[in-house]
């Protein structure tokens, strides 16, 4: 883990916060009473769908191969790096989901299994992360398989109750293989908005809209071969407090003792630097920074470095090409959704 402590509610306090808010809709006299009573009646293999029903207020755990649509659940306590809705034993679908409010934890959790999809959902208001993706720890597996699509993380960890260098912010993925994460929109969360840890390997991460998160838009950390393009990050990373010794730390992308990333055709504006790409000597430094490159990105930085690269003494230093990149015109950040000047201060 990253070793930064900030002061999350007072960073946040100069980035104004999206409100997404939840509508529930009418409770049809045929809905079950309860979410996990019809996801236990429900045949392995087949699908459940609630679409039309809740708000539920209770824990989910679905344990066996299952699509849920429709699922809204909000206001529920979960365990730190868990969700009130958690999936294990894989080949799970959810799709066109409402889970907010936690009051602690996450709002989905994830753990070991393979092949999960999430589609056309929403995960708003999470007390400490929008979804909690881990390998199973207590069984040493790892998960292979996810995908996150066309689906909405905002405003996680706001009250700064979790550490955003241990765990909190939009999505955190851990011991996690073959995941994709496209088509999003992931602001306004109290730690990185998209976050890869634990040796997660064969990551995509693409057309993503990430911004005004706390920390770092999109980070890898030691983790190996992953692909980030076209996405579009902009004011996020400013509370990394460490940015202020080394911008990379506060990159709108942020590549920490990984290897074998490609960070391409992204636009990253307005963070403290374009890129970071840091090396650490750490027992769980996948080994070598072989193969990141970082090039083709639009950059836009008002005041720090456009890819800025650092190394502890006795760590790998190979990486690849850092450029060309280029400085995006007014009129490719607003094509891109970007702001087309920073916030004050910044």
């Amino acid at each position: 883990m990253i070793v930064a402590v900030a002061t999350v509610a007072a960073a946040l306090a100069i980035h104004p916060m999206p409100t997404v808010a939840v509508t529930p809709s009418l409770t049809p006299t045929s809905c079950p009473a309860s979410a996990q009573a019809a996801v236990n009646a429900a045949p392995s293999g087949g699908t459940l769908d609630l679409t039309g029903c809740g708000p539920y207020s209770e824990t989910v755990n679905v344990t066996k191969p299952l699509t849920i649509i429709g699922l809204v659940d909000q206001h529920v306590a979960a365990q730190a790096q868990r969700g009130f809705v958690e999936l294990s034993g894989g080949n799970i679908t959810i799709r066109g989901a409402q889970l907010s409010g936690s009051t602690s934890g996450a709002c989905l959790g994830i753990e070991g299994g393979s092949n999960y999809d999430v589609d056309s959902s929403s995960f708003v208001n999470c007390a400490q992360e929008g979804i909690a993706v881990h390998g199973d720890f207590s069984q040493y597996t790892r998960v292979n398989g996810f995908t996150l699509a066309n689906s909405t993380i905002a405003d996680a960890n706001t009250a700064g109750a979790y550490d955003p260098g241990n765990e909190a912010g939009g999505i955190k993925l851990v011991a996690v293989d073959n995941s994709t994460i496209t088509g999003n929109t992931i602001s306004g969360n109290g730690g990185p908005g998209i976050w890869f840890d634990g040796q997660s390997s064969n990551s995509v991460v693409t057309n993503n809209v990430v911004y005004d998160n706390l920390r770092s838009g999109i980070m890898l950390e030691t983790s190996t071969s992953g692909t980030v393009t076209g996405n579009a990050v902009w004011e996020s990373g400013w509370g990394n407090p460490d940015y202020t010794a080394w911008a990379g730390w506060g990159g709108g992308v942020l590549l920490s003792s990984s290897g074998g990333v490609s960070v391409s055709g992204n636009t990253i504006a307005w963070c403290p630097a374009g890129v970071g790409l840091i090396e650490q000597v750490r027992s769980d430094n996948p080994g070598s920074a072989a193969g990141d490159t970082v090039s083709g990105n639009y950059l836009a930085i008002d005041t720090g470095m456009l890819v800025d690269t650092y190394a502890e003494s006795g760590a790998p230093t190979n990486w690849g090409a850092t450029s060309p990149n280029s400085t995006p015109t007014s009129a490719q950040l607003t094509a891109a959704g970007a702001p087309t000047v920073p916030q004050p201060g910044h």
